[in-house]
């Protein structure tokens, strides 16, 4: 007997999908429905065999009663699951730079060719060299991603860093990133990704670890013993200097980028932290440069209700379907 589908009901758009060691999110993205119940919270995973249980099969559950299965599926991965430095190479062509890319990315990061993803990104030249961002990621942690989409009856189309689909959606939407030269700040649990932006292209980029979901209990604090002693960190969790090592980090990572002579005109935060107004203050005081944290709810074309700026790389991955007359200065 036939099944026959009902095509008046079954879903379009695309699936975004966020995996993350201590979250993951999903979503109908683009598909014309603005209800909640098409957006979902999901447990972390390690991408590996035995620890990808829990987020496959609440996958699973909210493909059956999203009705989204046989959608295709943008995936992002957390920083955590990439290895990323930046280098110099001399000057050659696109195909020489991305064999030497790779080359680097293996002996620099230690990997076997056959049991790594690699992926670099051309960030600019100076006289006689090419500025190279080298990103690497375990081979059968990215099968892993992917197999727990297909598992869940998705189609997976792509796999990218998750800052840097942040980087992308903050770019494409927020009215504050359209000066020519701007930075965006991806925070998670363990890896903060810096990024540096002129004229659209990426020019630098940076990766901070830390413990950047819980800072004010990493901080250590003491009364002075004497009144000429300050200490180093305040007493008051709940003040922005709780941030004031993420904030001191970021400083560094953007002098690296950008050197004395030019200053980015916006820095935007994203990450589930960056709702915290502290944090803000702290970075944006501290580099001395306009911050602000992304607003996901402004994304108009996407409808995710409530999604605040721990959804940037999810909605992110997805602004490449976006019509191109959909932008910041439209939404």
């Amino acid at each position: 007997m036939k099944v026959w589908k009902n095509i008046l009901t079954q879903r379009t758009g695309l699936v975004a999908l966020e995996l993350g060691t201590s979250a993951g999110r999903v979503a109908l993205v683009g598909g014309g429905s603005s209800s909640e119940s098409c957006a979902s919270d999901l447990p972390g995973t390690d991408l590996e065999a035995a620890g990808s249980a829990a987020c496959r099969e609440a996958l699973e559950a909210w493909v059956r009663e999203a009705g989204v299965s046989g959608l295709r599926c943008r995936i992002t991965l957390g920083a955590s699951f990439f290895r990323c430095d930046s280098t110099s190479l001399p000057n050659m062509s696109d195909d020489e730079l991305a064999s030497s890319a790779r080359f680097e990315a293996i002996d620099r990061f230690g990997l076997e060719e056959a049991q790594a993803v690699i992926h670099h990104v051309a960030l600019g030249s100076t006289t006689g060299r090419r500025q190279v961002a080298l990103l690497a990621a375990r081979a059968d942690q990215v099968r892993r991603a992917a197999e727990i989409a297909m598992e869940a009856g998705l189609l997976p189309e792509s796999i990218e860093h998750a800052a840097l689909a942040a980087a992308r959606g903050t770019l494409r939407w927020e009215q504050a990133m359209s000066g020519e030269f701007v930075s965006a700040l991806h925070i998670e649990p363990s890896v903060a990704t810096l990024s540096v932006w002129r004229a659209g292209g990426m020019v630098a980029l940076r990766t901070m670890e830390g413990d950047w979901s819980m800072s004010a209990n990493s901080v250590a604090s003491h009364a002075p013993e004497a009144l000429d002693e300050i200490p180093l960190e305040p007493v008051a969790a709940s003040c922005s200097w709780r941030w004031s090592a993420l904030a001191e980090e970021t400083l560094r990572a953007l002098r690296q980028s950008c050197g004395e002579s030019s200053w980015p005109s916006c820095l935007a935060i994203s990450g589930a932290v960056a709702a915290e107004p502290e944090l803000v203050r702290a970075v944006g005081g501290v580099c001395g440069v306009p911050t602000i944290a992304v607003d996901c709810r402004s994304w108009k074309f996407f409808g995710i209700q409530g999604a605040g700026p721990a959804w940037a790389a999810l909605i992110g991955a997805a602004s490449v379907e976006a019509p191109v007359t959909q932008n910041r200065r439209a939404a």
